[in-house]
């Protein structure tokens, strides 16, 4: 006992020596607020940490009133036993189901997927290929076919480029044996990704790979970092010459003659503006801009993208259009995930998306002992109706009553039953007044399963996911904070007519109208022909009729160009009617934005105060927002009064200071 009794003092002597490195910023009650939480939320107010670091220090103090009065809210909510409230946990709970699933395919599937993504594509792959086209024929499928070619080459009885002279359907890389460039991911399908990523450089893959083409039997050839785009200029001297001749041998003495040059240090971009023969980019000095890898043919594809310094230039290159020289003016740096984002949510959503949901599925499955009732969709299957399909007049149908209490398929032994599949397959677009067929109803069962299992994983999330617990988190005192507002302001607002008429005379100063004018306007885009309308005017044309016909306001020819009684400050063209003397004055024109204005005053209306009928809305209003803060002020006086909170405002100023 002795023993027991001096081991605890020792550990109460040691907590109370070890210094406590929390700073606290505020207390109530028997809770403290520390300054990396107080920080936490501030940041999360104004947007982001520099702006918080210098945000002014009375900024602060406000917010940490305001902070510490959330707290006291949240502190009352739990007294008032909210978190027993069976209304608002189920809120809660489908909010924690239908946003958690929603969070697990955005940030388990598509971020995860969109990150791999952009790290596979920082890498590009030179690729040769035996293509089969699946119609092609013979004894033998082109899938089998391709594998046979694989098995071949594997055993070493024939070579790559033997074979692909051989059987490949793709007539432009057969008898270059298969080469078919530079690829990345992304350019394919997710297969032909999977199989250049995990096949070494000079290895073929081990399997067939299909695409819209047919099979593809596949080689890796070469592997490098990728430079998604270049800017270049180049020097393009064509083969046909001016009295339309072919003569390439003089073009190339030309290019040669320019490289030369070039050599001795002429400047590049002035001798692409006198030589260049690329109307389009001559006058630039050759500039082509940014290039990217494919964009242009082969072999000035290869030859630029092999440049390795800007200001470097190429040999001379031979395309279709003649001879070039080129040069590299700028290696942009590799692009940050956040720019490409939008280009890689594009390329996973079409390419990998359906794969990836439908392994996380088939993991969900497994996890929560997913049992279908094949039996039910044999049943469904021997429906022959075809006038039955997925929408209101299904809940009539015999299928349905028969049907409604069966047991769909279980989750954990969970039965879900199908009347609950009939309606969400109904109030689903992408099944509703689809016929109720046997396909139909088990891609539904199929989809229904799906978001069922993932509420379901949705449920724990907050206890492996500290974000989404977050987020959980901050909706749940939400719906406190909503519930308290409700209780203690909205349901204690009680208008009286005559309290609000008081009102309206203690501070009748606040209503009234500015200064306001009536006028018409004939409006243009042209000046010539705003002249011309003037000038008509001037010689007895009607104002307002004229307007009907000619004034290009969107919505006013209708209106023959009135505008009613109108703030002179809300428009030049209410000042420009209010400067003048007397109704009847019609104004020279004058440039209004992207056109012209002649506007004529029908009469002025000085600034008064506005009568109660005229001002009762805004009264009301203004009452219902004073009465609004009156509850709300009252309301924290009493938890300020009940838990007595200390702000420590010494502390505060230490609040985003390097550590």
């Amino acid at each position: 006992m002795r023993k027991i009794l001096l081991f605890v003092t020792i550990l109460a002597l040691a907590a109370a020596c070890t210094p406590n490195t929390t700073k606290i910023v505020a207390e109530f009650d028997d809770t403290t607020i520390a300054l990396k939480d107080f920080e936490k939320a501030y940041i999360k107010n104004v947007g982001d940490y520099n702006k918080a670091r210098i945000s002014p220090e009375r900024n602060k103090e406000e917010f940490l009133k305001l902070y510490v009065d959330f707290k006291m809210k949240l502190r009352d909510a739990w007294v008032r036993g909210y978190y027993n409230d069976p209304d608002l946990n189920k809120e809660i709970n489908d909010y924690k189901k239908k946003i958690g699933a929603t969070y697990i395919k955005e940030k388990k599937l598509i971020e995860k997927g969109m990150r791999k993504l952009y790290n596979q594509r920082k890498w590009e792959y030179r690729l040769s290929h035996i293509m089969l086209r699946p119609n092609r024929g013979g004894k033998i499928s082109s899938k089998d076919l391709a594998q046979k070619i694989i098995n071949e080459i594997k055993s070493g009885k024939a070579s790559f480029e033997e074979l692909a002279k051989k059987y490949s359907d793709d007539r432009y890389s057969k008898n270059n044996g298969g080469d078919i460039y530079w690829f990345t991911c992304g350019i394919v399908n997710r297969d032909f990704d999977k199989a250049i990523t995990s096949t070494p450089v000079g290895h073929v893959y081990g399997k067939p790979v299909h695409s819209r083409y047919g099979w593809h039997v596949i080689k890796v050839t070469a592997k490098q970092k990728r430079v998604p785009k270049i800017k270049i200029r180049h020097i393009l001297i064509r083969f046909v010459r001016k009295n339309g001749k072919v003569d390439s041998a003089a073009a190339l003495a030309k290019i040669k003659d320019i490289k030369k040059r070039l050599e001795r240090g002429a400047d590049f971009a002035k001798l692409a503006k006198k030589y260049s023969e690329d109307p389009g980019s001559a006058n630039k000095g050759g500039d082509l801009g940014y290039v990217s890898r494919r964009m242009m043919v082969k072999p000035f594809d290869e030859a630029a993208f092999n440049l390795k310094k800007p200001g470097q230039i190429s040999d001379i290159v031979k395309t279709r259009f003649g001879y070039h020289l080129i040069q590299l003016v700028e290696i942009p740096p590799y692009p940050s995930f956040d720019s490409v984002k939008d280009q890689l949510r594009k390329i996973y959503r079409r390419q990998r998306y359906k794969h990836d949901y439908n392994t996380l599925i088939d993991s969900l499955k497994t996890v929560y002992k997913y049992r279908p009732n094949k039996t039910l969709i044999k049943t469904v299957a021997a429906n022959k109706n075809d006038s039955i399909k997925f929408n209101d007049n299904l809940l009539n149908s015999k299928l349905y009553k028969a049907l409604k209490n069966s047991v769909v398929f279980t989750i954990d032994n969970q039965p879900y039953k199908a009347d609950t599949l009939f309606n969400f397959l109904i109030n689903n677009q992408d099944f509703s007044d689809k016929i109720v067929n046997e396909n139909n109803f088990s891609s539904g069962v199929e989809a229904f399963a799906s978001e069922e299992l993932l509420e379901k994983e949705a449920l724990g999330l907050e206890k492996t996911d500290s974000v989404f617990k977050q987020l959980l988190n901050d909706y749940r005192n939400g719906i406190y904070i909503f519930k308290l507002q409700k209780e203690e302001v909205w349901d204690k607002m009680k208008i009286d007519t005559n309290a609000v008429k008081k009102y309206f005379e203690a501070n009748r100063d606040k209503y009234k109208y500015p200064d306001r004018v009536e006028f018409y306007e004939i409006f243009t885009r042209k000046d010539s022909l705003a002249k011309k309308y003037y000038s008509e005017i001037q010689n007895g044309a009607k104002f307002d009729s004229l307007a009907s016909q000619v004034t290009e306001r969107f919505g006013y020819k209708k209106k023959s160009g009135h505008f009613g009684l109108t703030p002179v400050r809300s428009s030049i063209m209410a000042d420009r009617a209010w400067k003048l003397k007397k109704p009847g004055d019609v104004s020279k024109p004058f440039k209004t934005g992207k056109g012209w204005s002649i506007v004529k005053l029908v009469k002025k209306d000085p600034a008064h105060l506005k009568s109660y009928s005229e001002a009762r809305q805004e009264a009301l209003s203004d009452y219902q927002e004073k009465l609004s803060k009156d509850l709300e002020n009252a309301y924290v006086e009493s938890l300020r009064a009940r838990y007595h909170p200390e702000y420590y405002y010494n502390v505060l100023k230490e609040a985003f200071k390097k550590k």
